[in-house]
């Protein structure tokens, strides 16, 4: 089970989207953005029957995507945080650490799940959108580290070498 708790009103509590066998990550919504360490106000854009709240950034900002929401994962756990497959195409967002690691003692009242994204052309947010997703993985079992003088391995030639031939 993964304990919910809103931290901001406006949060939507996610939802298993879809069979399990198709989708391995739960979406999240945003429900605040800060741009370069404040508080970004929205702006409403109305369409026919469609309220929308929208921010905007320029390229070169740093976007953090608040989700509104604390969880506390299952016994054993950890989070990955990271940006849907799509958000990318739609707003030119990279996350800048890759993913988000959230371990199983950030669980607090206060504890929002966040990321830190980097802003590669001006665009725009629409609070309540979905553009994260995360997954639960079980946490790494205890390994013993043990300095050796050798690993008795031949080297493979550093990053991008699977396939190139050792010389």
């Amino acid at each position: 089970m993964i304990r919910v708790k809103k931290v901001r009103e406006n949060a939507i509590i996610p939802e298993r989207q879809g069979n399990i066998e198709k989708s391995s990550c739960i979406d999240l919504t945003v429900a605040k953005v800060s741009i370069n360490g404040e508080y970004a106000e929205h702006y409403t854009v109305y369409s026919g029957n469609t309220v929308k709240r929208v921010v905007n950034f320029l390229k070169g900002d740093v976007v953090v995507l608040h989700t509104g929401l604390a969880m506390q994962l299952p016994p054993l756990t950890e989070g990955w945080l990271m940006p849907r497959s799509s958000t990318f195409k739609k707003t030119g967002l990279i996350q800048t650490n890759s993913i988000g690691m959230i371990d199983n003692a950030y669980c607090g009242d206060n504890d929002e799940w966040m990321a830190v994204m980097y802003a590669t052309r001006d665009g725009e947010l629409e609070i309540g959108e979905r553009y994260l997703q995360f997954r639960t993985m079980p946490c790494m079992k205890p390994q013993d580290i043990v300095e050796v003088e050798t690993l008795g391995n031949s080297s493979r030639g550093g990053f991008g070498s699977t396939d190139k031939e050792n010389k």
